[in-house]
């Protein structure tokens, strides 16, 4: 006859070896997870007194990149100076919303 503390002992073990299996699932899915499109993808600009609506396009245009983006919430029509050689897409947009 198996006690009643076996089998919670038992069930406890189980779901901590489940638990275990799954934490190391996700630990070897970040290992082998390599630099994505959008991290390693470097663009060249060279734009004067360009809206960021027109930096946008420029970008969507020279990449697989798509933007949306509120008109009420940013102001596309504000004139910014862009000159990036092979830079990544985040520090350009980061150069253009810096405010």
């Amino acid at each position: 006859m198996v006690c009643s503390n076996q089998k919670v002992i038992g069930k406890k073990l189980f779901m901590i070896m489940k638990i275990s299996a799954f934490l190391l699932f996700c630990c070897l899915v970040n290992i082998f997870a390599g630099p994505t499109y959008s991290q390693s993808t470097k663009i060249s600009l060279n734009l004067k007194d360009a809206t960021i609506e027109d930096v946008l396009n420029k970008i969507e245009d020279v990449s697989e990149f798509y933007f949306l983006f509120n008109q009420k919430l940013i102001d596309v029509n504000q004139k910014v100076n862009i000159e990036a050689d092979k830079e990544p897409i985040k520090d350009i947009l980061d150069h253009i919303f810096k405010k």
